[in-house]
């Protein structure tokens, strides 16, 4: 589906990184509450000629520093991320730490931040 922009898997329990080839298309991608998804995604939206991708919702997932650092490096006309505050949350909130964060903020102060509660 070379023309599929859009795209909302939120919380697809049985959804695979592996299955999610040819991404880089897209504008916008819901991930929230896939729990199986990881930094492996990150790679694959930025693989391929031209990373489209400008919204991306990673909130309840298994992203760490190296997601974000991808992310913040590969994947240029992306503007805004979603994430799930680590603290006091019961759910699947990813690796990711405060000095990754800051790292991310500081390769793109560009990007708005969306802290998922």
């Amino acid at each position: 589906m070379p023309s599929l922009r859009d795209l909302d898997l939120s919380w697809c329990i049985c959804l695979q990184p592996r299955m999610m080839p040819n991404l880089h298309r897209l504008h916008r991608l819901l991930l929230r509450g896939c729990e199986q998804v990881d930094d492996s995604v990150c790679t694959a939206l930025c693989e391929g000629p031209e990373p489209q991708l400008q919204e991306l919702d990673m909130a309840y997932t298994r992203l760490s520093d190296a997601g974000l650092r991808t992310l913040a490096v590969r994947c240029p006309v992306l503007r805004t991320l979603g994430l799930a505050q680590n603290k006091d949350n019961l759910w699947t909130t990813g690796n990711w730490t405060e000095a990754g964060l800051c790292e991310f903020t500081r390769l793109r102060p560009d990007v708005r931040l969306v802290a998922i509660c």
